[in-house]
């Protein structure tokens, strides 16, 4: 009797993890893109199609370079662009700036130029979101439900676009501080049902870029406990039935 109660909870216990990972999965509206597969240098741009697909680029800032993402887009697109930045000890003061350039936006002025630590490209033109150095704005929190995250809300850029054309987003930070953020572009719901099947093995890899490695590790040794107790309970189950 025992062992059947014990089994009823493993199983109960292991199908609820199970199920509240694929759940968020499914729920969640957005592919995640870890720039760190990219292996990327200083002056590498990440491209990606169908910028209306709503995605989550998870990054790290180097302290004094930019961070470049392009993709190409029609007239009358919507682009909406923001920065979250995770709410870890060190992070306090980062503040990274986002910026969207390309053909067709308004022509920056000249204080806007000198505070990039790149150049624009002729003609181009630039929406430019950050905060004043001097009038810092009071940070929003975000609690991220899918992969219970917590962020401080960041930069955002919304345009329509006027033209067709390559268009660029840029990462940096003035005061040259270095960090994680997360960029999240796009509209359309993004996530496929690769995307939703995997989830669970998502969820471990951003708990470990959150520096909370600890508790996935906890996640995966309750599945594998679970597993490996159900199979001893199966094995167990087919012995008795044999010697009898």
């Amino acid at each position: 009797m025992i062992d059947r109660i014990l089994k009823a909870i493993i199983v109960l216990s292991v199908l609820g993890i199970v199920f509240i990972l694929l759940y968020s999965g499914a729920s969640a509206a957005r592919q995640n893109v870890f720039t760190a597969n990219y292996n990327l240098s200083s002056s590498d741009v990440i491209s990606y199609d169908d910028p209306d697909r709503a995605r989550q680029f998870v990054s790290e800032l180097v302290s004094d370079k930019a961070q470049f993402y392009s993709f190409t887009a029609s007239k009358g697109l919507e682009i909406n662009l923001e920065l979250n930045i995770p709410r870890l000890e060190g992070l306090d003061n980062f503040r990274p700036s986002l910026a969207l350039f390309g053909p067709g936006l308004p022509m920056p002025p000249e204080s806007d130029l000198r505070k990039l630590p790149f150049t624009l490209p002729p003609e181009y033109g630039m929406v430019l979101s950050q905060d004043d150095p001097n009038e810092p704005k009071a940070r929003i929190l975000v609690d991220e439900p899918y992969t219970q995250i917590g962020f401080w809300e960041g930069q955002r850029i919304g345009r329509e676009l006027t033209q067709d054309g390559t268009y660029y987003v840029a990462v940096f930070d003035q005061a040259e501080h270095g960090g994680k953020y997360v960029l999240l572009t796009g509209n359309r719901n993004g996530a496929s049902l690769a995307d939703t099947l995997t989830f669970p093995w998502l969820w471990v890899k951003l708990h470990f870029w959150y520096e909370q490695g600890l508790i996935a590790l906890l996640v995966i040794l309750v599945l594998f406990t679970g597993f490996v107790t159900l199979g001893y309970f199966r094995f167990i189950g087919s012995k008795k039935k044999s010697s009898n």
